[in-house]
């Protein structure tokens, strides 16, 4: 089976939107016993919504698209994390995806606490 095509700069962006609107349905805490399956139901609208818009190129699956955000995610935090090192000449540039990704991660705790508890 050959290797699929790269995502676009294009479909990474209309593919970071949707799900930046969706982040807490998509990776919050499970709600109910069919916490994962209302998941799997918002993955494929995204698809389906970028499908029938014509935002994504070739045969891509819902799989895919789950895959494409979970990388892009790490590796922005890490070339951000470089960006701010001092030494080896200037930063390299954000892609406008990366951006959008570092914009929305830049002002986003990592781990919530209890509501309503005291940090000790």
């Amino acid at each position: 089976m050959p290797r699929s095509e790269n995502f676009s700069e294009f479909e990474r962006l209309c593919l970071f939107e949707q799900m930046i609107n969706n982040y807490d349905d998509l990776y919050g805490q499970l709600k109910g016993s069919n916490g994962k399956a209302m998941r799997g139901e918002i993955w494929k609208s995204i698809w389906a919504d970028l499908r029938s818009t014509g935002k994504l190129q070739g045969d891509r699956t819902v799989e895919e698209v789950m895959k494409m955000f979970a990388n892009p995610k790490t590796r922005v935090r890490d070339k951000f994390k470089n960006s701010q090192k001092t030494g080896g000449g200037p930063a390299k540039p954000f892609k406008p995806s990366e951006e959008l990704i570092l914009q929305f991660l830049i002002d986003r705790p990592q781990l919530d606490g209890i509501i309503g508890g005291i940090e000790t």
